[in-house]
């Protein structure tokens, strides 16, 4: 005795009045998070960031490159969410993981030390292998590499 049926999907809307019942647009559905004053799926990268920064840490490395594209400052290793005994053995652990971003540095070829995504990338990996040796965990790594 229904005049009319529509056989909507999760985030269908359906337009009931006036004139037919259809299918007149899409909205967000599933599990939605408001952050701030947005609204974003599940499976928004910054929850995925914000997840592993809470469990894993983060580190930062920051180096200075001359115009020859040699290290004329740093690196400088920054680091939160990762602990150590005490801050000796923290900030052993940080110039070991500066020692790596130099030698991953300086092991590149002189075309790969010019792209700048090509050598933070580098550096990147090497430091997060040493990080998962040091503390083991799988800390996000940010590298910065600055021309001066």
């Amino acid at each position: 005795q229904v005049p009319q049926s529509v056989a909507p999907r999760n985030g269908d809307m359906i337009r009931l009045a006036p004139g037919p019942a259809e299918l007149i647009d899409e909205v967000p559905s599933g599990r939605l998070y408001v952050d701030g004053a947005v609204t974003i799926g599940a499976d928004d990268e910054a929850l995925k960031d914000r997840k592993r920064l809470g469990t894993e840490g983060q580190l930062i490395v920051t180096m200075a490159i001359g115009k020859k594209h040699t290290i004329v400052s740093g690196p400088d290793v920054r680091v939160r969410g990762l602990s150590a005994q005490d801050d000796d053995d923290l900030q052993t652990a940080l110039e070991e993981m500066a020692r790596v971003a130099e030698g991953a540095f300086n092991k590149l070829s002189a075309k790969d030390r010019t792209d700048s995504d090509v050598a933070e990338e580098t550096i990147v990996k090497a430091v997060r292998r040493a990080a998962e040796r040091t503390w083991g965990k799988r800390p996000l790594v940010e590298a910065v590499i600055l021309e001066v």
